[in-house]
């Protein structure tokens, strides 16, 4: 997902500021500080949510395999 991400505004700009040399180079940029936000917000606010949502629609013990 970082990655792709990544591409995708390296594109972004390039389409907007018309310099499609440069898109490798924002391209790799990029990935290391989309991972840095990226990362923290997937174990700290959106791991625990999904859990927590996931256990209130299928509690432990109550649904049948």
């Amino acid at each position: 997902m970082v990655i792709i991400m990544s591409l995708y505004g390296a594109v972004e700009v390039s389409v907007t500021t018309g310099q499609w040399s440069n898109v490798l180079f924002i391209w790799l940029h990029n990935i290391p500080f989309n991972f840095i936000m990226a990362l923290p917000l997937q174990l700290i606010v959106a791991g625990p949510l999904v859990r927590k949502v996931f256990r209130t629609v299928f509690p432990e013990g109550k649904v049948l395999a």
